[in-house]
This record gives C-alpha cells, sequence and structure tokens, in this order.
C-alpha cells in the first residue's frame, strides 16, 4: 500500500488540529498550540509585539535535534513536493525536532536512511535540454535515457539512498503518522477526535538495530545543512523564520520553504568534474529539491531541483536541473508590505584622519499590505557597505513611537554565507559581533574623535595594517590580512606570485564583500490589505572614506554608493520608494565636500556650522547616496535635457566640463529608440580607483536611481592596457552610457525576480555597445562585440579574473542559473549583452528588435518586465516564433562546438554539389547558425542558416565550382567555443 502525502487534502485536517488546545507531554507542549489557522490574519493584538517575548521565543525556536527514537518504513511512503516525487521503499526514518520552552516542540523534518526512488519532473523545454546535454557530457545518462526526457517528457529517475527533508510546514508531519518505531514503543499518531487534545504521540523507543542510523542521521544533518549554507540556503535561519510566521503570523504552511536533499545513486558530475578519484565521488550524488513560493530566498522559482556539493579542492558548485517559475504576485500564497515612500535624514561626520565616517540614518518608511493582510515585516538593512562590525539598529518603531519587536534573521552581521563559498563561515579575529538583540549593536557605543576633521586627507595604513596616530588604518569590509580567512581566488593568486608563476596584482585595501543582515519584525496589528503602515527607523553605521592601495597609494577619499533605506522581503520585482532624502555634514575643512544623492536636488543650505542638501524621487530603487572629497560642478535643465551634476576628484576636475554634455548625448541618443528617462537630474561622482585585475574581473560600478559611478583604472605593468582592451576596447566610453541605460533597465522598468535580472545587466551593457556605434560607427561596435564574444567563447584566464571564467563550462542560463550558481555574474552580463545585442537584434531585425522594446517599456503599466514579456514583444513585432530561441540561447544557455563534414560530388552539368552535415555539442536542442559557401577564389558566396536539431543539421549546395570551401559562422554572429571544418569521403551524416 503506498501512502501519498498531499499538502491540499490534509489542510483542513491540519487547521482544525492547530486550533485544539495543546496537551501535556514528557516532552513539552503542542508545537501549534496558539497558532492562527493558515491564511487567517491572526490576533488584534499579538503575544509575541513586545522585545522580550519575541525574543525569548526566537531562543526557544532556534534549537534542532533528532529524535531518540527510529521508525521503520516498510510500505512505500511518497514525499512530494514541486517538481520532486521521493518514494521511501525501505528503511529508517529518524525525526527532526524544533523548540523549547516557550515554543511547543514539534517535528519539522526527517532523516532517511534506506532506499527508494527519486523523479523529478522537468515541465520546461529549456530544462529538459539541460538534463539530457548534462547526462551527454558527464555520461551519467543512457542516450535512450536523454532521449525519453528531451522528446518523451520522462522524468530524472534515480534511487535514493538517504536524505534529508525539513520544513515548518505543519502537513509535514503527516508524512510520518502512522509509522512504527523499531523496538517497543508507540507510533506517531494524528488524533482526529476529542481524546486528549493532543495531535502528537512521542514515546522513546530503544533498539540495537537503529544505532548505526542514528550515527549516520546525527552527521547527515549538520554535513548537509554546511552545504546548503555555501549555496546560501541554511535551513537554520529559514526554519526558524518560518516556524514564526505559521505558528504565530498566519502564513499558510504551502507558504513557506521545503527542502528535501537526498542522497542518490548517481554521481552527478557537478563537484566532481573529473569522477571520483581516489577519494571517492559521495559529495557528488545529492539532489535537492527547494520549494520557496514567496521568493525569500531570491532564488525565481517556487519549486526547483538542483545538485550542488563542494568538490575536493574546497571550491563549491551548483546546477539546477528543473523548476517551476513563481507564480505572479496575485497568485502566490500569503501576503507581504512593499514599499511606497521614505522620508530620509543622513548626517555623517569624519572619524579620526579622516579613514572613515560615522553616519547616523533617521527615516520614515511608508509601506502597503499587497494580497492580504500582514501580521510582520521582513527588512533587509543596508549593512553591505558599512564597515563589519559597525551597523546597528538603534531603534525601530511606530510612527507613534511605540517600539517593535524584532529580531535579526543571522545570529551576527558575518552574512548568511557566500554563495559562491568564498566567505568564511565565522568571524575574522576582532571582529565585533551583534548584541542578544541581534542588532549589529557595538560592544561599546561610538565615539566621535575629538580629533575628526573634515578636511584630512586620511592616514596611510600603517605597516602591517596597524593603527595610524588616532585614526583607524583603512577599513576593510572583507579582511584580507588573515590566510585563513582570505578568499580562494586571493590565496592562489599569493600563491602564484611566490612561486614565481604570476605576478599578483595590487589591490585595493578596502574589499566590498555582500552581506545580509535581514530582521524579522512582529507587528503589534495585522495591517489590513491595501492599508499602509509608518515605521520609524533609527541605525547608525561607520561607512570606509580614505581609500589605500596595498601599497599604500590613494586611490580616492569617497564613501561610494551607500543604500540607506532598507528593503522588504520578499518584493515582488523589488521596492520602488517616493523618496525625499535630506544628508547633512559638518561645513567646516579645508577642503569642500561633496554629495550625491538618489533623486533631483530639491535644495542646498547651511544651518548653524552643518550644510544640507534635499533631494526627492519617484518610483526610486534601492535609494542611495555618495559622499566624496570632490569637486562639482552643476549644469542646469534645458531643452528636454535633464540636469547634471559632475563631482571629481581634485587630480580629475579638469574633465568637470566634459561630462554634461557626454551625459546629454547618450541621453539623446537612447531617446531615439526608448521612452524619455523621467529624471530631472543626473548626478555624476567619480569613485574610488581600481586595478588592472579589479577590471579584468568583470566588476563594473553599479548605477543608482539617476546616480552614475566612474572611476580609473590603475597600470602597473607594460602589459595592462593590452589586457584591458581585450576585455573592453572602449571602456571610458561605455561606462556611462552603460548606467545611463540601466536608469531605463533597471529602474525604469525593474525585473519581476532573480530570473529577470539578465534583462537589467545585459541589455543596460547591450545598449552602451549601441552608443559605440552610434558615436564611433559600425567598426568601433564590431570590434566590442567581437572582443565581448571572445571573453565569452575563450577567455585569457588570469589568477585576478579567475572567478570570472566559466572554467567548467557551465550552460550559461540568463534564467535558470539562480543567483547561487557558480558562473560569475560578470559572465552571465557579458553573455546576455551579446545574445541581446548580436543574436536577438540580428534574427529579427533592428525595425522589430527596438520597436519592441520601445512598446514593452512605455505600455509596461507596472513598471515591472519579465522574460516571459520580452519574448512575447519581439514575437508580436517580428511575427516570427522565437520558442526555440529562448529555450537554446536564453533559457538554456548553451554554447555549442559546432563541426562541419563537409564532401563535394560532380554535377551532370559540370559543377559541383556541395554536402555538408553539421554536429554539434551539446547535442539535445534546436538552434540554427550561418553557413557560408565560398567559390571562385573568394569571388561568389552563398550563406544561409541552417538548423541544427538534437545535435545534427544539414545543406545541400548546387552548382558551386570545384574550389567550393565551407565556412561556419565566419562573422561571429552566434557564440560557439568551436566552428570547425573538415573535408571527408562522400557519405552519409553520422546518424542517417
Amino acid at each position: 500500500m503506498t501512502r501519498l502525502l498531499l499538502w491540499s487534502t490534509l489542510s483542513l485536517l491540519l487547521q482544525w488540529i492547530a486550533a485544539r488546545p495543546a496537551a501535556a507531554s514528557n516532552l513539552g507542549p503542542d508545537a501549534v498550540a496558539g497558532t492562527a489557522a493558515p491564511g487567517a490574519a491572526g490576533p488584534a493584538t499579538h503575544s509575541l509585539a513586545y522585545q522580550q517575548a519575541l525574543r525569548d521565543w526566537w531562543t526557544g525556536a532556534g534549537r534542532l535535534w533528532l529524535d531518540e527514537s527510529a521508525y521503520r518504513i516498510e510500505e512505500d511512503l511518497v514525499v512530494q513536493d514541486g517538481v520532486c516525487r521521493a518514494t521511501l521503499t525501505r528503511g529508517i526514518a529518524i525525526p527532526v525536532w524544533s523548540g523549547r520552552p516557550p515554543v511547543g516542540e514539534r517535528i519539522v523534518g526527517f532523516v532517511y536512511i534506506g532506499d527508494g526512488r527519486l523523479e523529478v519532473d522537468i515541465p520546461a523545454r529549456a530544462d529538459r535540454w539541460r538534463v539530457a546535454n548534462h547526462a551527454a557530457r558527464t555520461d551519467i545518462l543512457t542516450r535512450a535515457e536523454q532521449a525519453a526526457i528531451v522528446h518523451g517528457g520522462a522524468p530524472l529517475a534515480v534511487g535514493i539512498e538517504r536524505g534529508v527533508v525539513l520544513s515548518a510546514d505543519p502537513a509535514l508531519r503527516a508524512l510520518l503518522a502512522g509509522l512504527e518505531p523499531v523496538g517497543g514503543g508507540t507510533m506517531i499518531q494524528l488524533h482526529d477526535d476529542a481524546g486528549d487534545g493532543s495531535d502528537e504521540t512521542y514515546l522513546v523507543t530503544d533498539s540495537r538495530g537503529r544505532l548505526r542510523a542514528r550515527a549516520v542521521a546525527t552527521n547527515m544533518l549538520p554535513n548537509r545543512r554546511r552545504l546548503l549554507q555555501r549555496s546560501g540556503l541554511d535551513p537554520r535561519i529559514w526554519l526558524r523564520q518560518d516556524r514564526l510566521l505559521t505558528d504565530e503570523l498566519g502564513v499558510p504552511g504551502d507558504a513557506v520553504r521545503f527542502v528535501a536533499d537526498w542522497r542518490t545513486d548517481h554521481a552527478f558530475r557537478v563537484a566532481a568534474q573529473l569522477g571520483a578519484g581516489v577519494a571517492g565521488n559521495d559529495f557528488d550524488r545529492w539532489l535537492t529539491c527547494f520549494r520557496d513560493p514567496l521568493d525569500q530566498e531570491g532564488l525565481g522559482y517556487a519549486s526547483q531541483a538542483f545538485a550542488h556539493g563542494t568538490d575536493p579542492e574546497g571550491i563549491h558548485h551548483f546546477e539546477r536541473f528543473s523548476g517551476i517559475p513563481l507564480a505572479p504576485p496575485d497568485a502566490r500564497p500569503g501576503a507581504w508590505l512593499e514599499g511606497v515612500s521614505a522620508d530620509v535624514t543622513v548626517t555623517t561626520r569624519p572619524k579620526g584622519f579622516g579613514n572613515e565616517r560615522f553616519v547616523d540614518v533617521d527615516e520614515i518608511l511608508e509601506l502597503r499590505a499587497v494580497n492580504g493582510p500582514v501580521a510582520g515585516l521582513s527588512l533587509s538593512m543596508p549593512v553591505s557597505g558599512a564597515v563589519r562590525g559597525t551597523w546597528r539598529l538603534r531603534s525601530l518603531r511606530e510612527e507613534s513611537g511605540r517600539e517593535l519587536a524584532r529580531v535579526a534573521l543571522t545570529e551576527d552581521l558575518y552574512g548568511r554565507g557566500s554563495r559562491s563559498g568564498t566567505t568564511a563561515d565565522r568571524p575574522v579575529d576582532g571582529e565585533i559581533v551583534a548584541d542578544a538583540a541581534n542588532e549589529g549593536t557595538d560592544a561599546a557605543e561610538p565615539v566621535a574623535d575629538d580629533a575628526t576633521d573634515e578636511g584630512s586627507e586620511g592616514a596611510p595604513p600603517a605597516a602591517g595594517g596597524g593603527e595610524v596616530g588616532g585614526g583607524l588604518a583603512p577599513a576593510t569590509t572583507d579582511a584580507l590580512g588573515s590566510a585563513d580567512t582570505a578568499p580562494l581566488d586571493t590565496l592562489g593568486r599569493d600563491i602564484e606570485a611566490s612561486l614565481g608563476l604570476g605576478a599578483a596584482d595590487e589591490q585595493a585595501l578596502i574589499r566590498d564583500t555582500p552581506i545580509e543582515h535581514i530582521v524579522q519584525v512582529v507587528l503589534p496589528e495585522p495591517v489590513p490589505e491595501g492599508a499602509t503602515t509608518r515605521i520609524h527607523i533609527q541605525w547608525s553605521a561607520r561607512w570606509p572614506f580614505a581609500h589605500w592601495s596595498s601599497g599604500r597609494e590613494v586611490l580616492g577619499a569617497t564613501t561610494g554608493m551607500q543604500r540607506v533605506v532598507p528593503d522588504p522581503v520578499p518584493a515582488p520585482g523589488g521596492s520602488r520608494w517616493d523618496t525625499r532624502i535630506r544628508v547633512g555634514l559638518p561645513a567646516a575643512g579645508l577642503f569642500s565636500l561633496g554629495v550625491a544623492v538618489a533623486g533631483d536636488t530639491v535644495r542646498e543650505w547651511d544651518e548653524d556650522t552643518w550644510s544640507w542638501i534635499e533631494a526627492a524621487g519617484e518610483g526610486v530603487g534601492h535609494p542611495a547616496v555618495a559622499i566624496g572629497r570632490w569637486q562639482t560642478q552643476v549644469d542646469p535643465p534645458g531643452m528636454g535635457m535633464p540636469a547634471v551634476r559632475v563631482h571629481l576628484f581634485a587630480r580629475d576636475a579638469w574633465a568637470l566640463p566634459q561630462f554634461p554634455p557626454e551625459v546629454r548625448r547618450i541621453v539623446s541618443f537612447f531617446d531615439r529608440f526608448l521612452p524619455s528617462l523621467p529624471l530631472g537630474e543626473i548626478e555624476v561622482f567619480e569613485g574610488p580607483s581600481v586595478f588592472t585585475g579589479d577590471f579584468l574581473s568583470g566588476d563594473q560600478p553599479a548605477a543608482g536611481h539617476g546616480l552614475l559611478a566612474v572611476r580609473t583604472v590603475k597600470t602597473r605593468r607594460v602589459t595592462d592596457q593590452s589586457r584591458i582592451d581585450e576585455v573592453d576596447p572602449y571602456a571610458t566610453q561605455t561606462m556611462i552610457a552603460r548606467q545611463v541605460a540601466a536608469q531605463h533597465w533597471g529602474q525604469h522598468l525593474r525585473p519581476e525576480s532573480s530570473r529577470d535580472l539578465w534583462l537589467v545587466d545585459g541589455l543596460a551593457e547591450a545598449f552602451a555597445s549601441f552608443y559605440v556605434r552610434g558615436a564611433f560607427g559600425n567598426d568601433a561596435y564590431t570590434e566590442r562585440m567581437e572582443a565581448l564574444r571572445k571573453l565569452i567563447e575563450d577567455p585569457v584566464e588570469y589568477a585576478s579574473n579567475r572567478a570570472a571564467t566559466n572554467r567548467w563550462r557551465r550552460f550559461l542560463s540568463l534564467t535558470g542559473a539562480t543567483p547561487a550558481s557558480d558562473v560569475s555574474p560578470a559572465m552571465r552580463r557579458r553573455y546576455g549583452a551579446y545574445v541581446a545585442a548580436d543574436i536577438l537584434r540580428l534574427h529579427v531585425g533592428d525595425q522589430a528588435f527596438f520597436s519592441a522594446l520601445d512598446h514593452l517599456a512605455a505600455e509596461d503599466p507596472d513598471g515591472i518586465v519579465t522574460t516571459v514579456e520580452v519574448q512575447a514583444a519581439l514575437e508580436a513585432a517580428s511575427g516570427e516564433d522565437l520558442g526555440e530561441m529562448f529555450d537554446w540561447w536564453v533559457h538554456g544557455g548553451f554554447i555549442p562546438k559546432v563541426r562541419a563534414d563537409v564532401w563535394t560530388t560532380p554535377a551532370a552539368d559540370g559543377t559541383t554539389t556541395v554536402h555538408g552535415c553539421l554536429h554539434s555539442d551539446p547535442p539535445w536542442g534546436s538552434f540554427d547558425i550561418p553557413v557560408e559557401v565560398v567559390d571562385q577564389e573568394g569571388g561568389r558566396s552563398v550563406s544561409a542558416l541552417v538548423d541544427i536539431d538534437d545535435g545534427l543539421g544539414r545543406f545541400v549546395v548546387e552548382g558551386r565550382h570545384p574550389d567550393a570551401e565551407v565556412h561556419v559562422d565566419p562573422l561571429g554572429l552566434v557564440v560557439a567555443y568551436a566552428r570547425d571544418v573538415r573535408t571527408v569521403r562522400p557519405g552519409r551524416c553520422a546518424r542517417d
């Protein structure tokens, strides 16, 4: 007999169970006592709306442990969720529990050791091609099995040996109901009668037969948790939050996260590129199924299956196999708060010799409830740019003044683990961690140094990175001085230099590593759907200001662009705020400071000894400010063009007059293809200089709302300039054009989820290339696109840019890689630009391409753009079905090796007939590629697009001269790792 867990059929039963009073047991109160029914808004005044009550609850919910008992599975038990269906046939299950008083104990998962089967459904054609092509490349499935997936819609089917299942969804408990314990004892049961009021019965059992299973499970749970953490999905964090959402805040169980991590009988060759080696391949046999319908992790999928793991060299790898995209926002389960307006006041003053700046932020945020009433709020705080350990949340309260109860999802401020696996999983020596409130409080209050000097240029770093005088050495947002916490690429570079294998590039001491700090807030009363609430937030930090290199060279005195408003999570399409931002700083000092603020400048004034600037904006994404020791020039608006404010360091002040006309030329150029930007002002500011290695890694300055960052690249070797030209021969011209384009693709039109981020990066890069063509001619555009294509097909790998190359030739899916992918964002940005600019545009034609994007930008009602909408717009404008093209180049990201086998035969009229077979690797899927036949010593040619289906294409050209030659994609109109042509004996194509 097979027991199948169907979430929908159990919902009414579980709601009834959750509403029943808890009964005492030998292990504590029932898990769901006092919870609201799924979909309910919760009580009028919440019991956890008090700081101490919430803190006690949070501490109690953070404990996970394995049951002392094991339970026997002898009949098929089906675990089905999203794209995955696991059938457990025979083995042992050990429950995983969560909760300590005052939080009720309940089951939140189990560890399984035994036999079973896993079937992964693959609904998307591009994903079926992906799985089959990965299997063909790694030889993990037979060709017949690959064909069944591609053409028969067969699932990816593998055997199961063990696994871990975790979720705060109350329905998960029903899986273990009725299982018999190993040895004596009582079964776990769900009661649906009056009885004693309990919904779980639990008794410790004892049996020698469970000892080995428990030993395996004890190691498996923390090991798999650590691997999930390296992909950015630490269950410790989201299980506790999801228990709060379901148990206390009325979020339905099907809206929270679910993970099933299975060790299979197949090695997927994702973590182990070349096979097992001497260490075996158990680490490469895991397949993970993950559900996140609200997109709280930002992966862009409601459900997905992926393989991931760390190879013997310590490098983390990730490859997604299947997924179900997120539902439209109005069809998703649960509810959330979206940003409406932000009124922000920022005050800043120097610290010591000016290497850092104290900053205090006071802001009032207005948020609106979407998709239902909302009893809780998650805020992603703007901590990334702060000096590590200095960010502090001072107050978070209602506008009326009542302090709001909140806790941090993370236990400190050193991050949740890098998705690329290079961020240390612990604080560096001497780092200040969060206090008991998990709010990033320093051990002592930061005190303004009496020696602060607004005119100081900052003190150079002391030898060994020690303090200098009364100030601190340059701040590091990522420690570089400790080898045991340094990124792997940095260590590799140092080793190469010490062995004489290459020269280590000089580096900036401040290395910005993203840190995520999310605060969970419990609201006293639910916010009704459509209603708004206002919250008052005060926070402080220290921002790095004086930038130095490891060779003690000044790189510039600026904070760079710093976010000042938190983002609600989740936020479909990202939050967009109507902002009013004021920035104040001391007026005294020998050198003037400049301030760049998102929005249009409203006024500037002096008050007492402070100078102030105020700006306002509408629909601002990630509101930000930048401060620097700049000289400033302001060009007023005119002739329909925005005002331009330029802030440059004194050494580059000679260029101040050059920027306003260049910015306006770019804006005017883009106005020919897209709706006019709704900006009254654009600000250009100079960021700290970078070195050649940073540029080669693909690092690009990010654009803010109306904010454009420019920077200089410092060269140290004779070959540096040629290395820069190899990456981008028109880097200077495209730096500003890319960020102006990002005002359209990213600010005015924003991606709905991470699956659509390529539209921001790729289209911004593509339009920057179009500007190069308009400004410098077609030859300049061709040169840049050839450089871009070479970076994708055959990048030159330096120690400094290793992370930006596709070393393992992963599929460069633009929509399916997810932020957890081990393919660098720089590589995906370059690939997205080439796909948009040269593959899609040339296929549909300039008229259809630009008119489709112009119509989409002008008519989009909500300011959110998706890949599906872009495809539909291009199809409507061109009259073509672009499904296969998008599946191959956009969703699949397959870069083929193409080989043409060519032979000729004489015709009766004395001419020659050219026959050709095109073979591609990867072999599954459909795309077309240009083929050219040239004869008469180059005097005559004929070209055509040849379809390649499932690895094979054919062409025949009659009436040629005997000297005919065949060229595959001679103009590089597509991306390919190889375009080989070989002459073969007359015959048939290989699979005929």
